[in-house]
């Protein structure tokens, strides 16, 4: 029997772990990261993948590091056929690369080498691209530089955001963790080197990264709204309040020349309509600090304030 560790933390992970189970005979043995404090309570919950590998009976083990000796230690005397890492939170050191006695694999949601690095959801949206999809990679000491064993393509949405651009990407590598995992067994799968000249990167987000520039494109700054969803989100200011905001839509008229970018044009039921650097965009969901996200409309029932955003 093929012996796996699985190692993963988050939502995205799940799919992939259930899929091994559900698809496969092989023997699961899970890593995640160990619970931290979260939110503004500092409650310790546990990650998704815990949570469904005590649900399932799976063998668990949550190190803090995987640099520690004993942790090493512990891997190496499992003895794992493959080690499968899917959004888990820690990157493998050359001591535990070197452990299965077939291969390292990493599941990477994008068209590697393109957007290589810790947010390619994210960075896909934010630069407008139509397409993106799922690479089942070698993993070697590099980030994301392995050589590439299976790719598959998803459209993106015009609705789309990174929450349900995640869902999707979620669900789609774990079909293609499965066909590679078969192809490798077949011997049907030939590793196929990246062109690092075509790389990419998608660095960590930043909050900074979230403030919009109303004198940008509609285009550019709808990306920039679903492509932070739902963190760390794009916000703008508003008497010098935060304002983040959740959803937008793109509208194709004309803007008002006579109208600096980021003033509110209109107040529609849906929303507010503001100028940008070229077309209109309806602003739908917002957020003041400390009040309830709601219809931004809302917000600016009765406001007598100057309706700027900036």
């Amino acid at each position: 029997m093929t012996r796996i560790i699985f190692m993963g933390t988050p939502d995205f992970s799940l799919p992939s772990l259930k899929l091994l189970i559900e698809k496969t005979s092989h023997e699961i043995i899970v890593y995640t990261r160990p619970a931290k404090p979260q939110g503004r309570g500092l409650e310790i919950e546990p990650s998704p993948v815990e949570v469904f590998a005590k649900e399932k009976n799976l063998p668990l083990y949550m190190p803090g590091n995987l640099k520690d000796e004993s942790t090493v230690h512990a891997i190496k005397k499992l003895c794992p056929d493959y080690i499968i890492t899917c959004a888990y939170g820690l990157f493998l050191p050359k001591t535990i690369l070197h452990i299965p006695k077939k291969a390292c694999i990493n599941i990477h949601p994008s068209l590697l080498p393109k957007y290589r690095g810790a947010a390619p959801i994210n960075w896909t949206l934010i630069n407008g691209d139509k397409e993106t999809g799922t690479t089942i990679m070698f993993m070697d000491e590099g980030m994301d530089t392995g050589n590439i064993l299976f790719q598959k393509k998803l459209e993106i949405f015009p609705h789309d955001n990174a929450e349900t651009l995640a869902i999707r990407l979620a669900s789609l590598s774990a079909e293609c963790l499965i066909e590679t995992l078969n192809g490798l067994e077949r011997g049907t799968i030939t590793p196929k080197p990246q062109n690092s000249s075509e790389a990419t990167f998608a660095p960590l987000l930043k909050k900074e990264l979230g403030k919009i520039d109303w004198s940008q494109s509609a285009e550019k700054i709808h990306n920039l709204i679903r492509g932070l969803y739902p963190w760390p989100g794009a916000y703008t200011l508003l008497d010098g309040r935060a304002l983040k905001i959740f959803a937008s839509e793109v509208l194709g008229e004309e803007n008002s020349k006579e109208k600096k970018s980021g003033t509110i044009l209109l107040e529609l039921a849906a929303g507010v309509v503001v100028t940008t650097g070229n077309h209109p965009i309806l602003i739908k969901e917002a957020q003041l600090p400390n009040k309830k996200r709601m219809n931004i409309a809302q917000i600016f029932q009765g406001y007598r304030g100057k309706k700027i955003l900036g």
